[in-house]
């Protein structure tokens, strides 16, 4: 009998019930729903982060409610005065407080305890809180810190530190301090908390301070807790600190320090999870808000991160420092964090993300947006931090990651002009290893004006460093009118863009050097035919070697070998750079020898741009600062490092080159040449036509040619060669 012939349905169910075929379908579906989650998370990263901790632990980003459990009414409710408490400012009510806090011990899991402040000053040393506790001063009521060092004790430095952040050591235990509490509420009717912080500072100023500060609110290990509706002011180092908590809200506080007071920051979450500050007022002499998490080999093995924090509604002015920053301490890892509709006035800068080498950890998913800025010098920051390590036992291998920030809506209003420059790492450790998967500028970043034409460059920083072409382009078209777009082609300059292809980990570009071509004048300095030959200071005598004339032998002296020429600094030019480089014709001794001298200063984010000296080698010494320096090659090979004070680096002969200040001071730099006369080349290429033909070239893409872009360098060097 004739076999039925199977028809195609039976075919494909046949197929299913055999192994090989179910292998590597159930070996598809896992690289397709792979290929989802990775696409998914570099369009939407931070919110998919957050919604997966949502469903562990009910978070809503939107508001900070779910961040706090309410407690019910205290069972007990008594006042400082039930335990001899007297509020004249004078009388010490350090032992009131510690035996109210002992008495509202019994009330843990029974109800809870309130203790009441009233109008009045009560002056005090640390006390510890307890759980299930509220602190609630009145109106009037001032909570004033104790001047006598002994009633703020030392206590054993966190583990994630390893020792006092100032001092070796030990550290002062905060004013009021809580370890290992939970469902704590500190709130009032806009009581106030002084630390008279004024001795603590003086003592940090003339150097006699012996161990760490302490904060004027410290929580460590605790959970479920609200900070509210108070005053906070003058605290002895950072204001308000929870660490290693969890569940953390601090909300319609008003916090207070002259804004020369060191280290005074207003909000410092470390090593914390599920915390939301929000509608907070600051003013102050370091960071309003600072997000930590340890501090170099004690937070990357103690390995706390702090992750899911929303900051939002803070204003406020810091004049040197930041509305917010993130770092330096991050060891732990930062993670998850929200920031928005922030109002930041003379100040550094609006957001500053910061690390070191050495700090290891990571900084991801952050979301920065709706950021309102007056004055501020520079609105987003990415920079090193100050470099500062707590023992010789950090690894300088030990590198920070970056990855996934967004920003978006970030208008810098500056007498009603809207500007945005934005400062990015280029390429050194600790952010040589930077990944940048998702670091993405929206349209909403305004572009269009910076506050000076020579911060033009910066612009085009900020979109390349981005890596997606679809951004710049997007910028580029929200130019609202022709003269818009013609200031980004004004103001990019050719060497800016070299520069930047080189410098910020795009390397593949096809960069060589003609797009850098100079004279080179391949001559060696003639072998002394005598001794010395100081520059003659007339021309009244014919000896002329190296086209300076020689002074007579019988009228040379000890002082011709000597000059002051580098006790100066040179003019400073629009890029934030000094150059004062000493020949012979400035130095008589010099004369005949093959060698000048040379002085670099640098400021703070300044940068002296690609140049090359033809005749010399350039042998530098950093005397003061740190500096970031680089060369490039015959083969377009980058060498790039970041020296500190006393090292020494040297630029070969004829390589194009840049020296940036990416540190917190001037930079100095002292430079010896190989050549009586080196030279100064740059780039011969001309400018506008390369700009203007990114410009348009950008501009007229379509989106499945935007789409369809690997590599941005690689299209801006096309542009260039074309």
């Amino acid at each position: 009998m004739e076999s039925e012939k199977p028809t195609f349905t039976t075919l494909i169910l046949g197929s299913y019930k055999k192994p090989s075929f179910s292998i590597l379908l159930l070996f598809f579906t896992f690289l397709a729903i792979l290929s989802l989650q990775f696409s998914t998370r570099s369009l939407f990263p931070l919110s998919i982060l957050i919604s997966q901790q949502q469903q562990k632990s009910s978070l809503d980003p939107t508001t900070c409610s779910a961040f706090f459990h309410d407690v019910p009414p205290r069972k007990v409710i008594m006042s400082i005065v039930d335990f001899g408490g007297v509020g004249d400012g004078k009388t010490s009510n350090t032992q009131s407080f510690q035996r109210a806090i002992r008495y509202m011990q019994r009330f843990q899991n029974k109800g809870g305890s309130q203790l009441n402040i009233p109008a009045g000053t009560w002056l005090t040393g640390s006390f510890n809180l307890t759980s299930d506790f509220t602190l609630f001063l009145h109106h009037g009521a001032v909570l004033l810190g104790s001047q006598d060092p002994k009633e703020w004790p030392i206590i054993e430095p966190l583990p994630s530190y390893g020792r006092g952040r100032e001092r070796l050591g030990g550290r002062h235990i905060s004013l009021i301090h809580g370890n290992g509490v939970r469902n704590v509420v500190i709130t009032g009717e806009n009581g106030t908390v002084d630390g008279q912080g004024k001795m603590w500072w003086e003592l940090w100023w003339n150097r006699t301070l012996e161990h760490t500060r302490g904060h004027l609110l410290e929580l460590m290990n605790s959970e479920n807790v609200l900070v509210s509706n108070l005053t906070f002011r003058n605290s002895p180092f950072w204001t308000i600190h929870p660490v290693y908590c969890s569940n953390v809200v601090i909300k319609g506080m008003t916090i207070l320090a002259p804004l020369n007071a060191p280290n005074t920051d207003g909000i410092d979450p470390d090593s914390s999870t599920n915390v939301c500050i929000e509608d907070n007022y600051i003013e102050s002499g370091d960071d309003l808000v600072a997000i930590k998490s340890g501090w170099d080999q004690y937070g990357i093995t103690m390995a706390k991160p702090s992750t899911n924090i929303i900051v939002r509604r803070v204003s406020g002015t810091t004049p040197t420092c930041s509305g917010v920053g993130i770092g330096s301490e991050m060891s732990g890892g930062i993670s998850n964090i929200i920031i928005e509709n922030l109002h930041v006035w003379n100040s550094a800068a609006g957001v500053r993300i910061k690390s070191d080498n050495g700090r290891g950890g990571y900084i991801k998913n952050v979301s920065i947006s709706n950021i309102r800025m007056e004055r501020v010098k520079i609105p987003i920051r990415f920079s090193r931090g100050s470099n500062d390590h707590p023992d010789d036992g950090w690894d300088p291998k030990a590198v920070p990651r970056f990855e996934d920030i967004l920003i978006s809506n970030v208008p810098y209003l500056q007498h009603g002009i809207v500007n945005m420059s934005l400062v990015l790492p280029m390429g050194y450790s600790p952010f040589h290893v930077l990944s940048c998967r998702t670091m993405a500028l929206h349209p909403g970043v305004d572009l269009a004006y910076l506050p000076r034409a020579d911060r033009g460059w910066l612009k085009f920083l900020a979109l390349v460093k981005t890596r997606s072409l679809a951004h710049i382009v997007a910028s580029l078209r929200s130019f609202s009118s022709p003269a818009q777009a013609d200031y980004f082609a004004t103001n990019l300059r050719l060497e800016h863009v070299g520069l930047l292809l080189n410098l910020i980990d795009i390397m593949s570009c096809s960069l060589s050097h003609p797009a850098f071509s100079s004279i080179q004048i391949c001559l060696a300095d003639c072998d002394n035919i005598q001794d010395t030959c100081p520059t003659s200071p007339s021309e009244k005598h014919t000896t002329s070697i190296n086209g300076l004339t020689c002074n007579n032998p019988a009228d040379k002296s000890a002082h011709d070998f000597k000059t002051m020429e580098l006790s100066k600094s040179g003019s400073r030019d629009k890029f934030g750079s000094s150059i004062n480089i000493v020949t012979a014709s400035k130095f008589p001794g010099l004369n005949t020898l093959g060698i000048s001298i040379g002085r670099t200063d640098i400021e703070v984010d300044g940068i002296v741009n690609f140049h090359n000296h033809p005749r010399a080698s350039e042998m530098i010494f950093v005397k003061e600062g740190v500096l970031e320096v680089g060369f490039l090659d015959t083969q377009n090979k980058l060498f790039q490092k970041a020296l500190k004070e006393g090292d020494v680096f040297v630029i070969p002969k004829g390589l194009f080159h840049f020296f940036l200040n990416r540190g917190v001071e001037v930079t100095t730099v002292f430079s010896v040449f190989n050549s009586q006369n080196p030279g100064l080349g740059s780039p011969t290429a001309t400018p506008s036509e390369s700009v203007e033909k990114i410009k348009r070239k950008l501009i007229s893409l379509s989106e499945s040619e935007v789409d369809s872009v690997d590599d941005l360098s690689l299209i801006v060097s096309e542009i260039i060669y074309s």
